[in-house]
């Protein structure tokens, strides 16, 4: 894997599965110099997110992940490609200009929930135990800030957050209320959807460049079930 949803990684990191919720983006490179006259396939493996039968792809109603077939390479042919992969980027990388927690101006905190399970009233998916309200403005953010956004799931079921108009680099992530650990490896990326598992907290970090970022822009879980029923809210970012 060579890349996260805003840009390459400082350094290739060698897996054997992605797990991407909805929204989120990654580059890989295959080598199938040694496959030659073998059928490759490229598969979604089985997944189960949360309790009570809530897969990432689909909230309550869909059961967890089930394994499928994507796509097959044939690998027909020999060709010896003088090929070199990257072992990391330049120092001056924007990659690795990394930001710290001494940096941000602040924390803003949100917590992802449900309600309404079972009652027969329907579904709802909060922010802050709020639904989305188009004529209002859920948080305001300085121009040129260097923020920290910490998020919570409290539901039964993972959640990838989305923020419109930026790109974050995680910090660290855990069970809520415990310690969270530092994030390695593929976590390294400029990313703008971050999957929230059950009970977990994720923080990540960003600056809203002052000569790009200005207006009103929105977060939301990107499972469009979730967000149509409440999971999204406004962030202004002011001149």
């Amino acid at each position: 894997m060579v890349s996260t949803d805003g840009g390459l990684l400082n350094q290739p990191v060698s897996v054997s599965h992605i797990m991407l919720s909805a929204g989120e983006r990654a580059e890989i490179i295959v080598d199938f110099s040694s496959a030659y006259r073998k059928k490759i396939k490229l598969i979604s493996k089985a997944f189960s997110v949360g309790n009570g039968g809530g897969g990432m792809g689909g909230g309550e109603m869909l059961a967890n992940g089930a394994p499928f077939d994507v796509m097959r390479f044939d690998v027909t042919s020999q060709i010896t490609d003088n090929i070199k992969l990257y072992t990391s980027l330049p120092q001056n990388a924007d990659i690795n200009s990394r930001l710290t927690v001494a940096m941000s101006d602040t924390t803003r905190t949100f917590v992802m929930s449900m309600s309404g399970m079972g009652g027969g009233g329907g579904m709802q998916f909060l922010i802050n135990n709020k639904v989305f309200d188009i004529n209002r403005i859920d948080e305001t953010v300085p121009s040129g800030a260097t923020e920290i956004w910490e998020i919570s799931n409290t539901s039964q079921i993972a959640h990838p957050f989305h923020a419109h108009a930026i790109q974050w680099q995680i910090l660290d992530r855990g069970t809520i209320g415990s310690t969270l650990v530092s994030v390695t490896d593929v976590d390294l990326g400029w990313k703008d959807t971050v999957l929230v598992q059950p009970n977990e907290t994720v923080r990540f970090i960003g600056k809203f460049d002052p000569t790009i970022n200005y207006g009103r822009y929105m977060y939301h879980c990107h499972i469009l079930e979730h967000e149509d029923n409440g999971m999204m809210g406004t962030f202004e970012v002011l001149h």
